[in-house]
């Protein structure tokens, strides 16, 4: 598929199954890392967490969350919402004080490597999902995760393949040019 159609055509999908090839998985974390990144600063950071690792992310997840006294029900709820995609991606940001490059444009440069990372693995016929959600803005998943204290995580991305059950969230309206675009006059 041409990188247009891909951008134009890309959906969100609401759960995928199937393995990321390996140098599939490697093209689309150069594609990632070939994004703009004002000054180089390479403050961006993917860690790929793979299928066989679910597990140990939902540990470390129910360990930031509930400490050592969670219920089975917490671990079966956690795994669940892992289980959206296969192969799972958290992208975060070093925002360690500096005085090179303004915050907003480390953030800018994070969502330019993750769209990159989607088109890369949509062009290459993955489907994915772009997710946050509380666990991405808890001090201690972040430690468990062994991220800077000084971090962010500003996506958490599942890249899998589709199977007979999975269905594409209804098409998104696109916005219109004319309400969106604007001609300096």
């Amino acid at each position: 598929m041409n990188i247009l159609n891909t951008m134009l055509q890309r959906k969100t999908y609401n759960g995928s199954a199937g393995e990321v090839a390996e140098a599939d998985l490697r093209m689309i974390l150069e594609c990632a890392l070939a994004a703009p990144d004002h000054k180089r600063m390479r403050r961006t950071h993917y860690l790929v967490c793979q299928p066989e690792k679910k597990a140990t992310l939902a540990e470390h997840i129910l360990h930031a969350t509930y400490g050592n006294d969670y219920s089975p029900e917490q671990a079966q709820g956690v795994m669940k919402k892992l289980s959206f995609a296969p192969l799972i991606i958290i992208v975060s940001i070093d925002c360690s004080p500096q005085d090179r490059v303004p915050y907003d444009e480390l953030i800018l440069a994070a969502g330019a490597g993750i769209q990159n990372l989607i088109i890369a693995a949509e062009a290459l016929d993955y489907q994915t999902s772009w997710k946050t959600g509380a666990w991405a803005y808890n001090a201690q998943v972040h430690e468990r995760l062994g991220l800077l204290g000084s971090s962010k995580i500003a996506g958490i991305i599942g890249v899998g393949r589709g199977e007979a059950t999975n269905e594409a969230l209804p098409p998104t309206d696109r916005p219109s040019f004319a309400d969106n675009l604007r001609l300096l006059t």
